[in-house]
Parts: structure tokens; C-alpha cells; sequence
């Protein structure tokens, strides 16, 4: 089984998107520039998680044959 890498991307997009929302009140003192700033770290950090576990699943089986049921490819949609 293959693994969609482009399904685990987008949902780690979602799930650092959705975190990141919920925590911007802690963040309320920045600036709208500083906030944005940090909106791309997290989105940066969260795809850098994605593409670690793509990169692990290459020489990991047990890896690979989880994220593939999460993420098999031509479902069109992640799993969360």
C-alpha cells in the first residue's frame, strides 16, 4: 500500500491551523505582522512533522503500514 503524502500534509495543515486558532488569545498581544509570523512557524513546523513521517515510513514498515490505512492513496480525504 502506497501512502498519500499529499492527504497527510493537508490534514497536518488542518490540525496545526485548528490549534493555532485556538490559542490565539494567548498570542493577543502580538502584533498583526508577529502573528503571522507565528502562523508560519506552526504551519512550517507542522508540515516538517509530515514530511518526517513520510521520510521514517520509507525505511520503517510498521511505520509505513499505519500511515498508509490512514492515509491510503486515492481516498481524496484524511483520516482524523
Amino acid at each position: 500500500m502506497t501512502i498519500d503524502g499529499d492527504a497527510l500534509r493537508s490534514h497536518a495543515r488542518e490540525v496545526t491551523q485548528d490549534r493555532f486558532l485556538r490559542k490565539q488569545g494567548r498570542l493577543r498581544q502580538l502584533s498583526l505582522l508577529e502573528l503571522e509570523a507565528v502562523a508560519e512557524i506552526v504551519d512550517a513546523i507542522g508540515q516538517g512533522v509530515a514530511d518526517c513521517l513520510l521520510e521514517t515510513a520509507d525505511g520503517d514498515t510498521a511505520v509505513a503500514t499505519v500511515l498508509s490505512s490512514l492515509y491510503p492513496v486515492g481516498t481524496g480525504a484524511a483520516r482524523g
